[in-house]
C-alpha cells in the first residue's frame, strides 16, 4: 500500500465485488485501520467472520482496534471476562507469565 489507503480501500472493495473473502474483508480493515476509522475496521472484520467464522484473524483485529479494547473479546469469549477486565493488558499486548513458560521437548 505505501501509504496509498484510498486506492488500496477503491482496489480492495473491487475485489470483494468480484469475489468476496474473509481475507479481503480483513485486509480491507486493516487499511480503514490505518486511515484511523476504527468503526469501518470492526465493520470489515464482522463482514470477514460471517463469510469465513473459522478465520481467526478479524477476531484478533477487533481486539486490536484502540477503541474496541478488551471489552469485544470479553464479548466473544465470556469466560475471560473476569481475568481480562482485572487484568492491566492493554489490545494487541500479552502478560509476559504467557510467555515465560518452559517449553517442552517433542517427544
Amino acid at each position: 500500500m505505501e501509504g496509498d489507503y484510498d486506492r488500496a480501500v477503491e482496489l480492495y472493495q473491487r475485489s470483494l465485488d468480484l469475489h468476496p473473502t474473509a481475507e479481503a474483508h480483513t485486509f480491507l480493515g486493516w487499511t480503514f485501520h490505518f486511515q484511523g476509522k476504527i468503526e469501518e475496521a470492526i465493520a470489515e472484520c464482522k463482514r470477514a467472520i460471517e463469510v469465513d467464522p473459522e478465520f481467526g484473524n478479524p477476531y484478533n483485529d477487533i481486539g486490536a482496534y484502540p477503541q474496541s479494547g478488551s471489552i469485544a473479546l470479553t464479548k466473544r469469549f465470556p469466560g475471560w471476562s473476569k481475568r481480562l477486565l482485572q487484568s492491566d493488558m492493554t489490545p494487541g499486548t500479552f502478560p509476559i507469565s504467557t510467555w515465560d513458560a518452559p517449553i517442552s521437548p517433542r517427544a
